[in-house]
């Protein structure tokens, strides 16, 4: 958040497209929970998130008005809001093009892991926190990957969340390792997720106590 605020033209653009599409789903999900069709939830996610473009909102927010993740709520709150009050609105133009993505996956995704929460924010909280583990999965398999273990990782952590792991003895046998190597690398292996999952976090808050309210917010979020 920080070097999207303050950072010259390019790296702030740059910064700033980043925290857009790591914030989209979130804020769809948060519109879908608050009465929005999948197609007004689009439209209103693009609406503001360019407004915060065009008025470089994200320039003004510093430790003291709270974490990104509130400031983006309580915008996308007032946005709603002014949207259901300007009945004709129209769309605005410019700003930053349009994420592609595939409408029924992210609908399907909402339905699936947001749209019974019980409140608009919660939903939004709810898919925050599945996108930073994500990002932050994505990142320790790149890193799997480029020190040969990418097998390990594809074993430990299998592409669907309801996927049954398999039972140690049986990865070890296939993956030629012993059972006790395979279990202090996989032990090695969620630490290092924890430590990517704080540093997603960490580009986001200002201070370490931030950080660490973010981190009890994310674990509560998955266990709503």
């Amino acid at each position: 958040m920080v070097r999207a605020a303050t950072g010259d033209d390019s790296a702030a653009r740059a910064a700033l497209e980043n925290l857009y599409r790591g914030a989209w789903r979130p804020l769809y999900a948060f519109a879908r929970c608050w009465g929005c069709s999948p197609q007004d939830a689009e439209d209103a996610v693009q609406g503001f998130m360019e407004s915060l473009l065009e008025r470089q909102s994200l320039r003004s927010v510093g430790p003291e008005q709270g974490r990104f993740r509130s400031f983006l709520l309580a915008g996308m709150r007032n946005h709603l809001s002014d949207v259901a009050a300007r009945a004709d609105a129209q769309k605005r133009g410019g700003g930053v093009q349009h994420v592609p993505l595939d409408g029924e996956a992210v609908e399907e995704s909402y339905l699936a892991v947001a749209a019974q929460m019980q409140t608009p924010e919660r939903a939004f909280d709810r898919v925050w926190a599945l996108e930073v583990l994500e990002k932050a999965k994505a990142k320790l398999a790149e890193e799997c990957a480029a020190s040969g273990k990418g097998a390990v990782f594809a074993a430990l952590f299998p592409e669907k969340d309801d996927q049954a792991p398999e039972d140690y003895a049986t990865l070890s046998g296939r993956l030629g390792m012993s059972e006790t190597a395979l279990r202090s690398l996989a032990m090695r292996l969620r630490r290092r997720w924890r430590e990517l999952i704080r540093a997603e976090l960490a580009e986001l808050v200002d201070t370490r106590a931030s950080l660490d309210e973010e981190m009890k917010c994310l674990q509560a979020a998955l266990m709503d």
